[in-house]
């Protein structure tokens, strides 16, 4: 039995000013989503723990962050110690989410 896990980095765009409709899902009718698998090469390493790479501004999006606040760290302003990038420069407008697909050949 083969058993296929992704793991996919979903950004959102807001489209427009009214984010009060929601379709079925709960998602909002007025965003935009991309789905990017990640592979193993888009996980960096710190003693800090995991983060990507955000895809819309290039500043470090720490797993913490996008699993507890849906940003990367430009956004929020969260400067870490550790951090090449001086993320007070850069400016971001997308939502993260992380998340796991997962397929079963039976």
């Amino acid at each position: 039995m083969a058993r296929i896990v992704t793991l996919l980095l979903v950004v959102i765009r807001a489209m427009g000013e009214n984010d009060a409709e929601a379709d079925d899902e709960g998602e909002n009718a007025n965003e935009e989503f991309a789905r990017m698998e990640l592979e193993p090469d888009a996980w960096h390493e710190t003693e800090a723990g995991y983060y990507l790479d955000c895809p819309e501004c290039g500043s470090p999006a720490t797993l913490d962050n996008v699993i507890e606040k849906g940003r990367c760290n430009a956004y929020l302003g969260d400067q870490r110690d550790w951090m090449e990038v001086d993320v007070s420069d850069l400016s971001c407008t997308a939502k993260l989410r992380l998340e796991l697909a997962y397929t079963s050949d039976e």
